[in-house]
């Protein structure tokens, strides 16, 4: 199965082998790296990933497991970890 979801200025998809790449702009941490460098090719972010989901600054997938992870602009508090610092990786 592969599955993509588009942002504003950032995508993701999900391979047959269930990894997940993102890419684009990545000023609020939305790709997933870990940084706020914006990347021109898809990258690397997590594996065992089953769905993604690409809002305007904000990505959020769900492994095989079940288990939720978002990452990107926080500035309102809409990752929900009780905070409102970007998240800028899984």
């Amino acid at each position: 199965m592969i599955l993509v979801s588009v942002g504003d200025s950032h995508s993701c998809a999900v391979s047959k082998g269930n990894k997940l790449y993102c890419w684009g702009r990545n000023d609020h941490g939305q790709i997933g790296t870990g940084n706020t460098s914006n990347q021109n090719y898809p990258v690397l972010i997590m594996s065992n990933v089953r769905k993604v989901e690409c809002s305007s600054n904000i990505t959020c997938a769900i492994t095989l497991s079940n288990e939720l992870y978002c990452w990107g602009d926080n500035t309102y508090g809409q990752i929900g970890n009780n905070s409102t610092s970007d998240v800028l990786a899984p």
